[in-house]
């Protein structure tokens, strides 16, 4: 039997146990939550996307703007309720992000978007949808939805 290193750290049960218990624990704030920091770079985008654009498109892009205000909203509601609310809330807000891919669907089709922009704001929607449906599909396990 081999000896533990005397520069290595031995934990016991009781101690890893305990370490689980504390991360359980902690509150995260919303905007540490990942699928915050990806609708704010739906906001960055929007952004980019506002600067670039001519003027009279800025109409459309204050509806994008208000769309992924309510998709933070709706993120942020999410992580204060415990109960069936918060998944309606995370439902609400994947439906928004799927607007706004429809919104970003007719903004590279009128010209506003290049093909690589476009492939980018397609990608972070996607991915924002993503990880909405695994936090939802979470709340469902956990067992806050009733059926």
């Amino acid at each position: 039997m081999s000896q533990p290193n005397s520069n290595s750290v031995v934990l016991t049960e009781a101690e890893v146990a305990q370490s689980k218990e504390n991360k359980k624990k902690r509150h995260r704030t919303v905007s540490q939550l990942p699928v915050f920091r990806s609708a704010v770079m739906l906001l960055d985008l929007i952004v980019d996307i506002t600067t670039r654009s001519p003027k009279a498109f800025r109409k459309f892009t204050d509806s994008s703007f208000e769309m992924v205000n309510e998709i933070l909203r709706y993120i942020g509601l999410s992580q204060e309720y415990r109960d069936e609310t918060r998944y309606e809330c995370i439902t609400e807000a994947i439906s928004f992000v799927y607007v706004l891919k429809a919104h970003f669907a007719v903004y590279q089709n009128r010209g506003i978007l290049s093909k690589d922009v476009h492939n980018k704001t397609k990608k972070v929607c996607e991915n924002t949808i993503a990880q909405l449906v695994a936090w939802r599909s979470s709340v469902n396990r956990e067992g806050s939805v009733t059926e």
